[in-house]
């Protein structure tokens, strides 16, 4: 997904309760995964009726934003031996995080890899993370993407949802890393479905516009 005007405000939650959010250029997770989208904001929850669902392809989310949406990309067989790959493979850790001046764990498990030609460390909500080397299985995911994004990806943040408690809040994707909008952002799930929710970020404020509906995938 791309947005020249602002990145994307996402969210993840558990169902049924109250939204939250998450984020990821690349994301992998237990019970259910998630990465990044560029082009408004984004969030992860309880699995969204079929009914619901968007169609395949490209999809407008407003402000400029637009996103790839792909949800049989990896085959069925494929998909679980990516899922249990990368949950044996990756070096997962729980962070504490400083959100509105207060410290708590993360409501989910953490890591994060980079290529041999981008090896700065990746920091939000007070939190530094120093990037291993790719993973075989991040690695087969990375490039799998790049196949349809058209584009290089040279970091990946993932996430590890265990169960229906962890998630992540409304939040932008506006870390300096990434440099200036418009940014691609590559983001690939798998496990249980869980929803995964982006709306417009015009004015950069990481919960999004509220007065816009959000886009659940």
């Amino acid at each position: 997904p791309t947005s020249p005007s602002g990145r994307p405000a996402a969210a993840s939650t558990p169902a049924p309760r109250a939204l939250r959010q998450s984020t990821l250029p690349f994301a992998a997770a237990g019970p259910s995964s998630s990465k990044k989208a560029a082009g408004g904001a984004k969030a992860r929850g309880a699995p969204p009726s079929k009914k619901l669902l968007p169609p395949p392809g490209r999809l407008d989310l407003g402000a400029g934003a637009a996103l790839l949406y792909l949800p049989a990309h990896f085959p069925a067989g494929a998909a679980d031996a990516l899922l249990a790959a990368l949950r044996s493979e990756v070096d997962w850790e729980q962070r504490d995080v400083t959100v509105w001046g207060r410290t708590v764990p993360q409501r989910r498990l953490v890591a994060y890899q980079a290529g041999p030609g981008s090896r700065a460390p990746y920091t939000y909500s007070g939190l530094t993370l120093a990037p291993s080397p790719f993973s075989p299985a991040v690695a087969a995911v990375k490039a799998a993407v790049e196949a349809v994004a058209g584009c290089a990806f040279d970091t990946a943040l993932l996430n590890l949802y265990r169960d229906g408690a962890d998630a992540m809040a409304w939040h932008a994707d506006g870390e300096a890393l990434y440099g200036p909008p418009p940014t691609v952002i590559g983001s690939a799930s798998f496990g249980v479905a869980r929803a995964f929710q982006l709306r417009p970020t015009p004015s950069g404020r990481a919960e999004g516009r509220p007065d816009l509906p959000a886009t659940r995938i």
